[in-house]
């Protein structure tokens, strides 16, 4: 599609070393290689998509549960610490009822930037499901994670969220465990992180709890 993906290069060790059909089986040998490389960088495309949140642009839960799998077998294997984070956006329907699905999205947004600003390049970020968000901390002890919750916490609620209907105050309400030194599945931790997020909420939301 006339885009530049790179140069072929041929070295002759002579002078006049190529003629026309040389020029011809260079430019077929191109072709071949283009068709092999753009397909190559579509199905890379397509495989990020597949584990990405097309709002939020974190991990969706597929590339959730496919990175923290790993980090779960690591965790087990080498006998290191990990924990998780359930968060929960505090009354995103009232947004979405309020001021229509668009303004939620921005706020979805906001909140996946502010999130983001907080974790290191290896933790495990991701949009689990509507207004619900899970992060998976390697190498976390639950004092180190239950410090982050309360600076995530606070993140969202000390500024509004600027929208296109106007700044937004929203809060998120938190559930935060710890794996065991035999974690059995990444579906635990999550079950249990999401109890003590249930509390939370219960509890007044704009909060953190453990089980």
């Amino acid at each position: 599609d006339d885009a530049a993906l790179g140069d072929l290069i041929l070295g002759p060790s002579g002078r006049s070393a190529f003629n026309q059909d040389d020029l011809r089986l260079l430019e077929s040998f191109g072709a071949t290689i283009s068709a092999a490389i753009n397909n190559s960088m579509l199905h890379s495309r397509m495989q990020r998509l597949a584990i990405t949140d097309s709002v939020t642009n974190l991990y969706n839960r597929r590339g959730f549960y496919e990175w923290g799998r790993r980090e779960i077998e690591r965790a087990r294997r080498f006998g290191h610490s990990l924990s998780v984070i359930m968060m929960d956006l505090d009354q995103l329907k009232s947004v979405n009822d309020t001021y229509g699905h668009v303004v939620g999205d921005q706020v979805l947004r906001t909140l996946a930037d502010r999130l983001s600003q907080h974790v290191r390049d290896f933790d495990i970020l991701c949009r689990y499901g509507g207004d619900e968000f899970a992060l998976l901390l390697p190498e976390t002890d639950l004092f180190m994670a239950s410090s982050l919750a309360e600076r995530l916490r606070a993140s969202i609620a000390d500024a509004p969220v600027d929208t296109d209907g106007g700044p937004i105050a929203v809060t998120i309400s938190l559930g935060v465990t710890k794996a065991t030194q035999e974690p059995a599945n990444l579906e635990e931790l999550l079950k249990s992180a999401d109890r003590a997020l249930y509390n939370a909420k219960q509890s007044g939301r704009n909060r953190l709890e453990i089980p």
